[in-house]
Parts: C-alpha cells; sequence; structure tokens
C-alpha cells in the first residue's frame, strides 16, 4: 500500500491535540492581557479623571500576570520562539549542536519538572486554606498559584519532547 501521509494516523492526531491544547493555554494568556489592559486603563482613567481609582486593581492584576507568563511558556517553546543566545554554539562543529540543544532542552525539563511539583504543592497549600490577598479587596490566590505548576508542567513536557528530538537529529547526523 501506500505509505502514510505525514502527520496523519494516531502520533499525527495526539501532535496536534498537544499543539491544539498549547495554542488554547496561548489564547488564555492573550486573553487575560486584554482583561489586564482594560482593568488598568480603567484604573488609571478613574484615578486621574474622576479621583477614585478602581479598587483591588494591584491584587487582581498581580494574579492575572501569574496566568499571562505561565501559560503562554510551553507555546513559545514550542515554536521555538524563545530568545537564544548562540555564541557558543556557533563555535562548535554542526554534528555537535543537536548534543548541546538535547543537553540544554534536559536541564530546562528537569528544572521545570521541579518547578511543576514543588509548586503544585504550594497550589494544594494554598487551596486547603482559601488563599487570598490582604487588602480591600479579597482576591483568591489559588488560581493564580494553579497556573504556575500548569504552565511549568507544560513546558517541562515540551522540554523532555525537544530533547528527544535534538537526541534523534545528533543520531541521524543532521
Amino acid at each position: 500500500g501506500a505509505p502514510a501521509a505525514p502527520g496523519s494516523g494516531l502520533r499525527g492526531t495526539v501532535s496536534r491535540g498537544y499543539a491544539g491544547l498549547l495554542g488554547g493555554l496561548n489564547i488564555i494568556s492573550a486573553i487575560f492581557i486584554f482583561i489586564l489592559m482594560l482593568l488598568i486603563s480603567a484604573d488609571v482613567v478613574g484615578r486621574y479623571a474622576f479621583g477614585k481609582p478602581l479598587q483591588g486593581t494591584f491584587e487582581i492584576a498581580e494574579s492575572l500576570l501569574v496566568f499571562v507568563v505561565f501559560l503562554g511558556f510551553a507555546y513559545t517553546q514550542h515554536h521555538k520562539a524563545n530568545i537564544r543566545v548562540e555564541m557558543v554554539v556557533g563555535w562548535l562543529p554542526r554534528r555537535l549542536r543537536p548534543l548541546l540543544d538535547c543537553l540544554a532542552h534536559t536541564l530546562g525539563f528537569a528544572l521545570f519538572a521541579l518547578v511543576t511539583w514543588e509548586t503544585f504543592r504550594f497550589f494544594l497549600s494554598s487551596w486547603a486554606i482559601r488563599e487570598a490577598s490582604a487588602g480591600i479587596v479579597h482576591v483568591p490566590l489559588y488560581p493564580a498559584r494553579l497556573a504556575v505548576p500548569v504552565g511549568s508542567f507544560f513546558l517541562a513536557f515540551q522540554f523532555a519532547l525537544d530533547s528527544v528530538a535534538d537526541l534523534r537529529r545528533f543520531v541521524r547526523g543532521r
């Protein structure tokens, strides 16, 4: 029979589903950026035009920033859009570059797997006591505390995938 088209079958479906999941997390991050922009704009207008700032803007913005940062990490790594400094890599033979990438991605995986574990434990504590910010407006903190391990998990997973791909490139000599 004819060979399967690239990206078809179960592997292609899982790959597209995973990319869609990361895209969804990135869209949520973008929505929070938009909400943050509206919130801060309303606070500035309220403060300077009417002398009445929005109560709780700082506390809400603090929590929204956590979602913005952590939910977009894995998407950015998946699309190789992180800033990369290649001063040393450029001096290495092309054959060794995937091995150095593999090492970097493996270290990234180890670091963010640890971040995932520790921040998930922190989230559980926050959830148990229904932690909220101190101030005039009590903003629940546990949703933002969950965004950190969720985003870190997907970033660690992406680093693991990248590490395997780098190792394959090294073995194949590309």
